[in-house]
Order: structure tokens, then C-alpha cells, then sequence
């Protein structure tokens, strides 16, 4: 992340997410298939999760970085019930 920049990893990290999506339209929900789009997804999201707080409290002003940073911080626990609930 430090080589390439923080919007660049969190721009790239949106690929996982896109791949996960097409090969859930192609493959028609074959399970295995449904699996390895989950996983994909699952590291496009374990990615994001560490990027996408560096990059806020970068772009963010002085006066409002706190509240940003609350947000993603109270957000980010729901991620994993989400996945539990499959959506």
C-alpha cells in the first residue's frame, strides 16, 4: 500500500469484488464456484477493511477526521454478521 498509494490499493482492491461477481453470473451457482467467489470477495473485504481507514484519515480535514473515523470504526463489526446472514 505505501508503494502504490492508498486510493490506488483501495481502487484495486474493488477487483476481488468484480471477479467475485462475475464468476457468480457465469457459473450459474455451483457451489464450489459460489465458494471460490465468496473467498475472493472475503480478501477484497479483509483488504478494504485495513485501506479504506488509512485513506479517510488521509483525505479527511482536521476538523471532521474524528467523526469519520468513528464511523468506519462502528461500521467495520457488522461486516462479519453480514456475511454470517449471507448477504
Amino acid at each position: 500500500m505505501g508503494s502504490y498509494g492508498r486510493k490506488k490499493a483501495v481502487l484495486a482492491l474493488g477487483v476481488p469484488f468484480a471477479v467475485s461477481f462475475i464468476i457468480n453470473l457465469v457459473t450459474g451457482g455451483s457451489p464450489l464456484w459460489l465458494y471460490m467467489a465468496r473467498l475472493l470477495a472475503g480478501m477484497g473485504l479483509g483488504g478494504v477493511v485495513v485501506a479504506a481507514p488509512i485513506y479517510v484519515t488521509e483525505i479527511a480535514e482536521d476538523s471532521i477526521r474524528g467523526e469519520l473515523g468513528g464511523i468506519l470504526h462502528h461500521v467495520q463489526p457488522w461486516y462479519p454478521l453480514r456475511i454470517l446472514r449471507g448477504g
